[in-house]
């Protein structure tokens, strides 16, 4: 069978004192991501990053730094997640139209955009992990 190789860029976005996420409801999970999204062809991982982020969240960002790669392989997949750190910049958070919130979600599948005060980070199933242990490294720095 063909390994399947994707790669993804993926945003943690500060907002004043917040973090934007996304709240996702999946299959009796209740968990919470950080933005974006995967790498079409031809693109470099801070312009599917931009792209992603604006399908998805309706805004746009200043990119800060790359943080961090994660790789991941499940049976037959093969991902790898970039992630940067970013600030959001303009745009109003939610008016995305990415199919992920523009088809009509259900109960076993929901997407929801939060903008979460960073002292409740620590408290949150955000996953990765590695991605929530940098998080709150950076807020703590920063507060």
């Amino acid at each position: 069978m063909t390994m399947i190789c994707r790669n993804s860029a993926r945003g943690i976005i500060l907002k004043e004192d917040a973090v934007i996420l996304i709240h996702r409801l999946k299959n009796k999970k209740d968990y919470w991501v950080f933005p974006g999204g995967g790498v079409k062809k031809g693109e470099s991982f801070v312009q599917a990053l931009h792209r992603e982020l604006w399908e998805e969240l309706g805004i746009t960002v200043t990119i800060l730094s790359p943080l961090f790669t994660l790789h991941n392989q499940k049976e037959h997949r093969k991902q790898t997640d970039h992630f940067f750190l970013c600030t959001y910049r303009e745009g109003t958070i939610g008016s995305g139209n990415g199919v992920e919130f523009t088809k009509r979600q259900h109960k076993n599948n929901q997407y929801r955009i939060e903008l979460v005060e960073s002292k409740r980070i620590a408290y949150l199933p955000l996953v990765p992990l590695k991605a929530k242990r940098t998080i709150m490294h950076i807020l703590k720095r920063s507060s």
